[in-house]
C-alpha cells in the first residue's frame, strides 16, 4: 500500500481523506519521537553524571547554547556607557581602597559600589581608616557575598566595624564553570532585606527600575532576567577602566566601581555569551564588569518603565508548544521526502534535511532576537529534528506494517456502502 502522502485521487472524499492520513501519521510519529526523546535524554543525564569523569563534559555540554552568539554577533552594538566607570584594585591595600573611595565620593559620584569581599585579617589601623570612609559615605554600597544559608557563618572582625547604616548588596555565590546568563532581581542574599548588588547600586545613585518591577510583580526570589551583554561598536570594552585615581571631573556624576580588574588575574573573571565560543573556552569578563552590564540595564529603564533593554525570553510551556508544531512539519516532510526518494536512503535524505533546517532556524530566531529583543533557544529546536531521524527509522521497521494495516482497515470502513436506499425521484 502506497503511503498517504503519495496516494493519488481525484475526488474532494479522496483528497480528504489522503490529508486525514497524513496528519495522523505525521502526530503518532510526533509524539512517538518526543517520547523517545524523553526518555532518552533522561537515560543519556544518569548516564553521563554517574561517572565523575563524564560529568564535567556533560556539564560543559548542557551548558552549550547557540543563542549565546546571538549577544556575540547579531545583538545591537553600542557607544561606551559613560554613565559607569570601574577603577581597580585587584592589587591594593586597604588604606589605598579607602583613599580611592573617599575621592570618588568628593569628587561627586552618584554611587561607589565595592564590588570586593573582605575575607583576610589586614593591620587594624587600615580597618579603620577604611571603615570609617565608609561610615561617613551614605553612597557606598558594600558587596556582601554569600546565600541566606550562609547567614549564621561569622563574619571578618573588617565588617563589624562597620555602622547598621551601610548599604549592602548581595552576591550569592555561584558556580564559576557556568556561563553568566541571567540575574535574579528578588534573590534572598546572605542579609535578607538586601536588594541584589547591582540593583542597590542603582537606587543608591538615584534611578529607579519601573520596567523590571512590573515585569515582576509578585518579586518571586526564582524570577530570572536575561543579562542583555553588548559590544561596543569599537570593540573595546564598554566601560572606561582605571588602574589609578581619575581626575575628579571623570568621577562626577558617575557611579564609580571599585573591583578587580586585572589582565594578569582570572580569580574574578566570568564565562559570558560575548565570549563568542561556543561552550566554556576562557573566562572573558570580571565580576566588576559584569556588574556594570546589568546597571546599564537598570539606568536605561530608570524614569521610563519601557526599556529596550529588558529581553523577552520564551517561556517553558511555549518552547515545547514550539517545538511539537515544528517536529510535527518537519515529520511531514521527512514522510514525503522518505517515501518519494526512496533510492537515495532514508537517512541520508533527512540528514541533509536537517543540515538545511538548521542554519534556517538560527538565522530566523537571530533575527527575532535582534529585531524584538526576544530570546528562543535553537538548540531546543534543532537537537530534537536532528534525533528525530533515528527514532523515525525504528518507527518505521517496528511500527510501520501495523499502522498500514490499520490504514487499510480505516479505508475499507469509508468504501463500504450505505444500508439505506437512494431515495427515488
Amino acid at each position: 500500500m502506497p503511503h498517504p502522502s503519495l496516494v493519488k485521487s481525484g475526488t474532494k472524499t479522496g483528497r480528504f481523506k489522503r490529508t486525514a492520513s497524513c496528519l495522523a501519521d505525521g502526530l503518532l510519529k510526533t509524539l512517538f519521537c518526543l517520547l523517545c526523546l524523553f526518555f532518552f535524554g533522561i537515560i543519556l543525564h544518569k548516564l553521563t553524571h554517574k561517572y565523575e569523569r563524564l560529568s564535567v563534559a556533560a556539564d560543559k555540554i548542557e551548558d552549550t547554547r547557540l543563542s549565546d552568539l546571538f549577544f556575540a554577533y547579531m545583538n545591537e552594538q553600542t557607544v561606551m556607557d559613560t554613565n559607569i566607570i570601574i577603577i581597580n584594585c585587584r592589587n591594593d591595600d586597604r588604606k589605598h581602597i579607602a583613599w580611592k573611595a573617599d575621592r570618588a565620593c568628593k569628587a561627586g559620584a552618584k554611587a561607589v559600589g565595592f564590588d570586593i569581599e573582605f575575607s583576610l585579617p589586614a593591620d587594624s589601623l587600615d580597618d579603620i581608616q577604611l571603615a570609617e570612609v565608609i561610615n561617613s559615605n551614605s553612597k557606598i554600597v558594600m558587596a556582601d557575598v554569600g546565600s541566606k544559608a550562609d547567614a549564621e557563618k561569622p563574619r571578618l572582625a573588617f565588617y563589624n566595624r562597620l555602622s547598621a547604616s551601610v548599604q549592602y548588596g548581595s552576591l550569592p555565590q555561584e558556580n564559576r564553570l557556568e556561563i553568566k546568563r541571567y540575574f535574579k532581581p528578588f534573590e534572598e542574599g546572605r542579609r535578607n532585606h538586601e536588594l541584589p548588588f547591582a540593583m542597590a547600586v542603582a537606587k543608591a545613585a538615584g534611578y529607579t527600575y519601573p520596567g523590571l518591577i512590573s515585569r515582576h510583580p509578585e518579586k518571586d526570589p526564582e524570577d530570572c532576567e536575561v543579562i542583555n551583554f553588548k559590544q561596543t561598536i569599537s570593540g573595546m570594552p564598554r566601560y572606561r577602566v582605571y588602574y589609578d585615581i581619575p581626575p575628579d571631573s571623570e568621577m562626577s556624576g558617575k557611579i564609580v566601581l571599585l573591583g578587580g580588574y586585572d589582565t594578569s588575574s582570572i580569580d574574578d573573571k566570568h564565562f559570558t555569551p560575548l565570549n563568542g565560543i561556543l561552550g566554556r573556552s576562557l573566562p572573558d569578563m570580571y565580576g566588576v564588569e559584569y556588574q556594570a552590564h546589568i546597571i546599564s540595564m537598570l539606568i536605561a529603564d530608570s524614569g521610563t518603565g519601557s526599556s529596550n533593554e529588558y529581553v523577552d525570553e520564551a517561556s517553558v510551556a511555549t518552547r515545547y508548544l514550539l517545538v511539537t508544531i515544528v517536529l510535527f512539519f518537519c515529520i511531514l516532510l521527512f514522510n514525503y521526502i522518505h517515501h518519494k526518494f526512496k533510492h537515495t536512503g532514508h537517512f541520508l535524505n533527512e540528514i541533509i534535511t536537517v543540515a538545511l533546517i538548521g542554519p534556517v532556524l538560527f538565522y530566523v530566531f537571530g533575527y527575532m532576537f535582534k529585531r524584538w529583543h526576544y530570546l528562543l533557544e535553537p538548540n531546543y529546536f534543532i537537537i530534537p529534528i536532528f534525533f528525530s531521524i533515528m527514532f523515525l527509522s525504528l518507527y518505521e521497521s517496528r511500527f510501520g506494517r501495523k499502522y498500514e494495516s490499520l490504514l487499510r482497515r480505516m479505508g475499507q470502513i469509508f468504501k463500504t456502502k450505505s444500508k439505506f436506499p437512494k431515495p427515488k425521484t
